[in-house]
């Protein structure tokens, strides 16, 4: 009897093991190091946009540096900057679509010129209203991450707009993070990919068609001649010669893409999300797939019109 339990125990010790061996193939086939010869043409880079300020209106750039932590334009980089409530929480514009409003506008490497109607604007130098304060530790989400308080000015510039109230909100600044995991850890990947062919599928299903901005992409590309959502299965990314991602996750969505950027205005449909649930869920999820995250594998400068080329 004690025989028979060793041999079934060491049969559980292989099959584990086997498994344990086929994932970690699968996964080294999955990113082993890009060859040269597997490149295939999927378009070109249509749009480079970066959120200085998280969940308020983009900057499109004709270039950029792609770092690890996303987007850098000079010293200024994606999603450093964000808004918290008297509650702790981070504002977003799916529940406060005003955010659309607040308009950003690069003034120098370092510098931006913050605006929303009604507001005079706000000048934020990246280095000036960091000066002198310490990091500090604080919890979003489950996540903990080292994070800089600006001084109370800042904040209530946008407490008066956003909440008509004197104060109410803190703004932060991430030194480090270019996205911050306020719903999950996918929002840690640094780039999020929207392909124009996946946007005219979903319109052409829509009763009124959405701007791929409501999706908050960091690049958009066209001219693909690849068929829609076939970014769902790319492992790698280059644009232009020298700068390549690496597949990360996919992005789910949430309510925030329901808001109309130019409007600020919320679906009464609830659309496109109502839509995306009918064909972009699979088994499990309870939110559908919109665009893709990459992660920086070799860092570069990219250009508007730059060739992108991917591995499936």
């Amino acid at each position: 009897m004690k025989s028979v339990q060793i041999v079934v125990a060491l049969g559980a010790t292989v099959f584990g093991a086997g498994v344990l061996l086929y994932i970690y193939k699968r996964r080294k086939d999955n990113f082993s190091k890009p060859s040269d010869k597997d490149w295939q043409y999927a378009g070109t880079l249509e749009e480079i946009i970066l959120y200085p300020i998280r969940s308020c209106y983009g900057i499109e750039l004709n270039e950029a540096s792609c770092k690890k932590n996303g987007i850098q334009c000079g010293d200024l980089k994606d999603r450093q900057l964000f808004l918290v409530d008297d509650q702790n929480t981070p504002l977003f514009a799916g529940s406060h679509p005003k955010m659309w409003q607040i308009k950003s506008k690069l003034i120098d490497i370092d510098e931006i010129e913050v605006t929303a109607p009604n507001m005079e604007p706000l000048v934020l130098n990246i280095h000036k209203i960091t000066y002198g304060r310490k990091e500090v530790i604080k919890c979003y989400g489950g996540s903990s991450i080292s994070v800089i308080e600006c001084d109370s000015e800042y904040g209530n510039w946008f407490s008066k707009f956003l909440l008509q109230k004197e104060s109410g909100l803190t703004l932060f600044v991430c030194p480090f993070l270019g996205k911050i995991p306020f719903r999950k850890n996918l929002d840690l990947n640094p780039y999020m990919v929207m392909v124009d062919e996946s946007i005219k599928d979903l319109n052409n299903r829509l009763p009124n068609k959405v701007h791929h901005w409501q999706f908050r992409g960091n690049f958009l590309i066209k001219n693909t001649n690849l068929p829609a959502f076939s970014e769902d299965n790319w492992k790698w990314m280059r644009i232009g010669n020298e700068t390549i991602f690496r597949y990360k996750a996919p992005c789910y969505r949430c309510i925030l893409p329901n808001v109309n950027p130019f409007t600020c205005e919320r679906s009464p449909e609830f659309e496109p999300l109502k839509t995306l649930k009918k064909y972009r869920m699979k088994p499990g999820q309870i939110e559908p797939e919109m665009g893709i995250y990459f992660n920086i594998h070799k860092e570069g400068v990219i250009k508007l019109g730059d060739e992108v080329y991917v591995i499936i």
